[in-house]
């Protein structure tokens, strides 16, 4: 059921909560296994055989140290005519944001308000999604990668962190030259290798050249204005179409702001205050036309993302 609350942010260079959403694991087969939640391997046992990709994505998943508290799997049976993307969307309202297809054809899905996981054994892989967005292309010799990295994500609060050099268990570094590497990156891939002892992912980009924290960022609050503010008609008896009523509207956009920046997401003025800011039209602003449509939309906020330090460069002197 669509909320009454339509949030919208543009994106411009330089620059109880909804943050419950878990990871899907995505499959295709003659038989149909329906939606599930799952919290332990042994739930997923119960609808996937060990030997499955499903539940061998699962276990890459649940090793990782910031794991998430639960997952969702699925198997679809596809007719003649459907398509994958279509059996997800009817049942995206389920909870779920990350999602990882481990078999069949169809090696990745671009959804609205999901980031879908993809693992390609190599970099020339990737041009196959260079016309969707929300995709994160994993290289690497294991079909299944990308799992370690939907665990080792998935669990942390969002734009709290970056998705490069992220430490994650139960698959090898890729041992290859720093040439494949920036070839993989060009390719707008990430892969698994070796810095300063530790196996850490290489990058942070989704294959059309974003950074994944910042997507992570603008999903987390365009969907937590909408979710408090929902909750403030939900709660209300009514909501005046006056100052007042106008007041806690923009309340809950200012906390729903306070918390992407309280996760890191948005930046730090100089002088110690948050870089964010929210303006709604006093009563006396709006349209005779709005006000009987029992229609309200001057609210307005912007912010400054935090982003992440990737790369430093440290010079100095060494004195003899």
């Amino acid at each position: 059921m669509g909320l009454d609350v339509k949030v919208t942010i543009n994106l411009k260079k330089p620059l109880g909560n909804a943050g419950t959403e878990f990871p899907l694991i995505v499959s295709t087969g003659e038989t149909a296994i329906e939606f599930t939640e799952c919290r332990t391997l042994a739930e997923v046992k119960d609808k996937f055989a060990t030997t499955t990709n499903t539940y061998k994505a699962a276990e890459l998943i649940f090793m990782q140290t910031n794991a998430p508290d639960k997952i969702g799997v699925v198997q679809f049976t596809l007719a003649q005519g459907e398509t994958l993307k279509e059996k997800l969307e009817a049942i995206a309202e389920k909870g779920w944001r990350q999602f990882m297809i481990v078999d069949g054809d169809t090696k990745a899905v671009s959804m609205k308000d999901k980031l879908c996981f993809t693992s390609v054994a190599n970099e020339s892989e990737l041009k196959n999604f260079e016309d969707l967005e929300r995709i994160v292309g994993f290289v690497h010799t294991n079909p299944l990668a990308a799992a370690a990295l939907i665990g080792e994500t998935a669990g942390r609060p969002a734009g709290s962190f970056t998705y490069k050099n992220l430490i994650l268990t139960g698959i090898p570094p890729m041992e290859i030259s720093d040439t494949k590497i920036d070839a993989i990156h060009t390719a707008g891939g990430i892969t698994f290798v070796t810095k300063a002892g530790d196996n850490v992912t290489s990058e942070g980009k989704t294959t059309n050249g974003e950074y994944i924290d910042i997507v992570d960022s603008g999903d987390f609050i365009i969907k937590n204005i909408a979710y408090k503010t929902q909750k403030l008609f939900n709660n209300s008896a009514k909501i005046p179409y006056d100052n007042t009523g106008i007041a806690m509207l923009e309340s809950a956009t200012v906390e729903a702001l306070r918390m992407g920046y309280n996760n890191g997401m948005i930046a730090t003025n100089d002088d110690g205050t948050p870089a964010y800011a929210a303006s709604f039209a006093l009563r006396s602003q709006t349209t005779d036309a709005d006000r009987k449509a029992r229609k309200y939309p001057y609210g307005w906020f912007k912010f400054i993302l935090a982003g992440a330090v990737h790369e430093a460069e440290i010079q100095g002197d060494i004195i003899v």
